[in-house]
């Protein structure tokens, strides 16, 4: 199992005429090709609820689950 809490590209990717999304789709594929490498992996990352547009991006890479995380 893998957690990808705080995969970033860096500034200076991110500032590219590149479209983002296109950024954080290549980003996430090289994150499942690597995990792949070690046999059957999971891999998941959280998410703010209100972020609509990585959301939506999500939604075509991944299942959303239906956990909730409670912090203190």
């Amino acid at each position: 199992m893998s957690h990808a809490p705080d995969l970033l590209p860096g500034r200076s990717l991110r500032r590219q005429a590149v479209g983002r999304r296109d950024v954080a789709r290549r980003l996430i594929e090289a994150v499942y090709a690597f995990a792949d490498g070690f046999g059957p992996a999971s891999v998941y990352w959280p998410i703010q609820e209100y972020n609509a547009p990585a959301r939506s991006l999500y939604d075509t890479l991944a299942h959303r689950t239906s956990f909730v995380v409670y912090r203190r």
